[in-house]
């Protein structure tokens, strides 16, 4: 999973660093500066918020979770029998 987000993130040496250095290439070369810029720091705060879903499922305890009820179940639609 920790790949997986450094991808999304666009860290070297995963694909997802060079779809976004084919990306805002093509940007710059067709005089998008703006939009690559805005591209960037997007990714940046991308990375912040990747990282902290890492941590939090790489190195914090889980939590201990309420047991699950067993309640009522709905009730089942009656089995049709095939007509003649």
């Amino acid at each position: 999973m920790t790949l997986f987000l450094l991808s999304l993130g666009g860290i070297p040496p995963t694909a997802g660093f060079m779809g976004k250095v084919y990306l805002f290439g093509v940007a710059l070369q067709a005089g998008q500066v703006p939009l690559v810029v805005v591209g960037v720091l997007n990714s940046v705060v991308s990375v912040f918020y990747y990282l902290r879903v890492n941590r939090r499922h790489v190195m914090e305890e889980p939590q201990a979770s309420p047991p699950r009820s067993r309640g009522p179940r709905p009730p089942r639609s009656p089995s049709r029998s095939p007509s003649p």
